[in-house]
């Protein structure tokens, strides 16, 4: 890692060094050097490595890097052979999340690189790899952005990708339809020019897009489908025709097919992403509640929860939480995940291996809501997106499964998954993980069943080591500091509402965890919780306002006789003070050496927010009169405070002196603050006198230095005689030189006769090698050719040996006839001896006889005409036999096996030969004995 980022700072200062040498000198020379820095750039940037340090690399250089190529585009007179490895390095550069926000905000290149594409659109055809580049950047840059259709360029670019699209150039398309589906989505300008175009039809666009549903490349059919709904939903005719039945079962299957298939994918991330705009329509929402496959594809989506890069699953979470908008994919997610719980396939054990084997990798067939654990287990040093990605899917997934028949006998086998997580200290090192996990056994806790089962695994040193940890913090203790950023706010509200959040978690469990109440009536009686409180009674959020005065009511001891009163009260006060409760973000003009703007610091100061975000909303250049007139709005919304909060403690006296207490201790905490800050305001004071004095050293410390300076400059002129001396001599090793090189020349010169001599006999040798390819590529075609003469013989070795076993089956044919006639004529015999009184039977038989007679005649004559043709094939293959023999005599130092072989066939062909002989001596023995079988039969009559 350290040598990939070694190699990408020293590619990057090299290219800023060629870049500047360019802009002052833009010679053809600098150009070429300028244009392999680029290359040495966009190879060190193409690794994976490379771009982690692009997400985790906040440096100047990419600033001064960017601003280069912006400039390089924005200008119409810079040439091609610079805009093409700008547009690359560009391209491999936008993979970085953090590179494609400062291209889009704040350099805002999206016109001028739709004017880029504009033209390179207009140039010839050796133009389409640029081209093809910027449209795959313009895809990156928008993708998930909104992009303003009033800025310059953006009708031309939107002609020319309708125009891509209409036309179907194969290598433009994915990028063009990919940007099209960009600028179209949640864009009412974009898509209102596309369809009131009057340069095309808006039929015949649709139907171009329709199209491409049926296209092998995803990439295509999701970006054509997702430019088809951003362009139908505006319109009720169109909305008609999409929502029918048919297309909406068939844009679902698109969808899910992609999202089952093509997980880690830019084409996965536009079919969520049109999933999640589709589901907030309220007929989508109909539509897919009746569809059949849904508990399928839900199952095949969450599967991918054990596979995949931290990134990619944290995606994967929040596009279920925003699936989860539509009941029935809530529904359906909620019995997915749980089905194997209830149905017995994994229990509480195995969700708490997964949480202790955090490290390992899942396996392909890991369970859904094993996956989840695993993953709100994982910890990671730079970001906990996964995590608290995870913890959110688990908290609505459960409080959806809270809702149902037995749904809290099933989340009651996650308590202690949950319970052993939040006992771990790498899992409560992040402040907004220990937020979810509260907030998941806040769920669990809602039932009291799961209470006890809550109470009985939990600890009370755990929740109090949270409280202890975010009050040490040092967002909430009392630290003298300066104006805070924003940044450092937000730290503040989050650290606060995981303290409200443990707080009433434990008032909660108090009855079913020991030692826990005791902790309570201690750490609610602190003040270090009073800016918490404060906190949360002035939070916009109603939960907060809630949590807050369930807390006081408890340290009050009427935790149990809560007023909806007072609830409503607060929250109608918090409503009307809400548009003066937001810190403004300030400039890097204010000064802690200037004594009028300095103010007290919201995170050292333990008044309510509310309060103190009055005093910080006043500006610093705002007259005394709007400043008198906000405290005065302060004071009355105080004194209207304190009066309802009267009113509603009239009948509870012991309770309000009690308030008023506290309120007391607020002032006297406000009261040291004051003083702690007029102590510093000395120590200011004390600093400037001390600097005073400092001035005063200096002063005297630079006419030291006076002197100083004049001794050297003595020294220098000494230095400018002896540089002098220098020169003198340099210019004699000058003159040396060139007669060195000179002598170098004339020895470079025979060293060139003599590589044009070598260059003759290269040449020479060239030739050689060239004639003796040639004698390869003709023995190679002679070799060719007698192969093709062995497949030739072989071929004719196969047929005769098919001739050969059909005449073998056939003399076996004839044998068995021949038996079955000599046992016939043996049993006519024996009739005609025995039976003389059945004459008529036997000239019957006699008749029969005389027929099968002519039949096996006819037989006879067909066995002779198939011999004939037998002998004319001998003929035929004796022939071919000499002409192979003929072959066979030129190819004998080739191949000796095959003639032995053809011999043998030769010989077999004889043996054949022979047998048949035999068989028409068969033939005629069987013609003769059937002559005499007849001469017989005529004797006897």
């Amino acid at each position: 890692m350290e040598q990939a980022s070694c190699l990408l700072k020293e590619s990057l200062r090299e290219m800023l060094r060629a870049a500047t040498q360019y802009q002052y000198n833009p010679a053809p020379s600098q150009l070429c050097y300028l244009l392999k820095q680029l290359e040495a750039l966009q190879s060190a940037c193409s690794r994976s490595s490379s771009i982690r340090l692009l997400q985790s690399n906040d440096q100047i250089e990419w600033i001064e890097c960017l601003t280069f190529f912006v400039d390089v585009l924005r200008e119409k007179q810079t040439p091609l052979d610079l805009v093409r490895p700008v547009l690359k390095t560009l391209c491999t550069l936008a993979q970085a999340s953090n590179i494609q926000k400062l291209l889009y905000e704040t350099f805002n290149i999206c016109p001028i690189l739709a004017g880029q594409i504009v033209t390179l659109s207009s140039l010839a055809e050796e133009e389409e790899a640029s081209l093809l580049e910027a449209l795959k950047l313009l895809q990156k840059l928008t993708y998930g952005r909104r992009v303003d259709y009033h800025q310059d360029n953006m009708e031309t670019l939107l002609n020319f990708l309708v125009d891509v699209v209409m036309e179907g150039t194969e290598h433009l398309l994915s990028s063009a339809l990919g940007s099209l589906a960009n600028l179209c989505r949640n864009n009412v300008l974009v898509q209102s020019a596309i369809n009131n175009s009057p340069h095309r039809s808006q039929r015949a666009l649709l139907k171009t897009l329709c199209s491409y549903f049926d296209n092998e490349n995803q990439m295509l059919v999701i970006s054509s489908l997702s430019t088809l709904t951003s362009l139908s939903l505006n319109d009720a005719e169109k909305q008609k025709t999409f929502f029918e039945n048919s297309s909406i079962e068939h844009i679902l299957q698109i969808i899910f097919r992609i999202m089952s298939t093509g997980f880690k994918t830019m084409t996965w991330k536009y079919a969520a992403d049109l999933l999640v705009d589709l589901l907030r329509l309220p007929q989508m929402q109909l539509c897919i509640k009746r569809y059949r496959h849904l508990t399928k594809c839900m199952s095949q989506v969450l599967t991918l929860l054990a596979g995949g890069s931290g990134e990619s699953i944290a995606e994967l979470f929040e596009v279920l939480l925003s699936l989860c908008v539509a009941p029935a994919v809530r529904q359906t997610i909620t019995i997915v995940l749980f089905s194997s719980l209830v149905q017995g396939r994994i229990s509480s054990q195995n969700l708490l291996d997964s949480v202790q084997k955090q490290q390992q990798p899942l396996s392909a067939g890991t369970d859904p809501l094993v996956s989840s654990f695993h993953w709100a287990a994982h910890t990671a040093k730079a970001d906990n997106r996964v995590a608290c990605a995870a913890l959110d899917f688990l908290i609505d997934s459960c409080q959806d499964c809270m809702c149902g028949a037995d749904g809290s006998q099933t989340v009651r086998h996650l308590i202690p998954a949950v319970a052993e997580l939040l006992s771990q200290s790498d899992q409560t090192k992040s402040t907004e993980k220990v937020v979810r996990f509260v907030k998941l056994l806040a769920v669990f806790s809602s039932d009291k069943e799961n209470r006890e089962s809550v109470g009985a695994l939990l600890k009370s040193s755990v929740l109090s080591d949270l409280v202890e940890k975010q009050l040490s913090s040092s967002y909430m203790s009392y630290v003298v500091a300066t104006t805070p950023f924003l940044g450092d706010v937000d730290s503040k509200k989050v650290s606060g509402h995981c303290i409200l959040l443990t707080l009433d978690l434990a008032v909660k469990l108090r009855k079913y965890v020991k030692e826990l109440p005791a902790y309570l009536t201690k750490i609610l009686h602190d003040s270090r919780l009073l800016d918490v409180l404060a906190m949360g009674l002035t939070s916009p959020d109603q939960e907060h306002v809630s949590m807050a005065l369930r807390l006081i009511c408890f340290a009050m001891g009427t935790e149990e006789a809560q007023p909806d009163l007072m609830h409503h009260t607060f929250l109608d006060l918090n409503n009307s003070n809400s548009s003066i409760s937001k810190i403004p973000r300030m400039d890097g003009r204010y000064s802690m050496d200037n004594k009028e703007n300095r103010r007290p610091s919201p995170l050292c100061c333990s008044t309510p927010v509310m309060r103190v975000e009055n005093n910080a909303g006043r500006g610093l250049g705002q007259p005394e009169l709007s400043h008198t007139f906000g405290k005065e709005e302060q004071q009355h919304s105080l004194e209207s405070l304190i009066e309802r909060m009267e009113t509603i403690m009239e009948p509870k006296d012991s309770k309000s002196a009690e308030v008023i207490e506290i309120f007391e201790h607020h002032i006297k905490a406000l009261q040291v603050k004051e003083e702690h800050l007029n102590n510093l305001l000395e120590a200011k004071t004390l600093a400037l006198t001390q600097a005073d004095r400092v001035i005063a050293q200096l002063r005297s410390r630079e006419a030291a230095h006076a002197t100083e300076m004049k001794k050297l400059q003595s020294v220098l002129k000494k230095s400018e005689g002896r540089i002098e001396q220098t020169i003198s001599q340099m210019n004699g090793l000058r003159m040396q030189s060139e007669q060195l090189q000179a002598q170098l020349d004339k020895q470079l010169e025979g060293k060139a006769e003599e590589i044009d001599a070598l260059n003759k006999k290269c040449s020479e040798l060239m030739e050689k090698c060239s004639d003796l390819q040639d004698k390869i590529t003709t023995g190679k075609q002679e070799k060719k050719s007698l192969s093709n003469m062995l497949d030739d013989l072989q071929k004719a070795h196969e047929t005769l040996k098919e001739q050969y076993t059909i005449s073998c089956g056939q003399s076996k044919q004839l044998e068995e006839e021949r038996k079955t006639l000599s046992k016939q004529l043996k049993e006519r015999d024996a009739s005609l001896q025995s039976n003389t009184s059945s004459l008529q039977v036997l000239e019957t038989k006699y008749k029969e006889i005389k027929k099968e007679r002519t039949e096996l005649e006819k037989e006879k004559d067909d066995i002779e005409a198939y011999v004939d043709k037998l002998r004319d094939q001998l003929s035929s293959s004796e022939n071919s036999c000499r002409l192979l023999q003929q072959r066979a005599s030129t190819l004998e130092g080739i191949n000796q096996e095959q003639g032995s072989k053809l011999d043998q066939q030769t010989k077999r062909i004889a043996e054949v030969e022979a047998e048949l002989e035999k068989h028409n001596q068969i033939v005629s023995f069987i013609t003769s004995m059937n002559l005499n079988a007849g001469q017989a039969g005529g004797g006897k009559k």
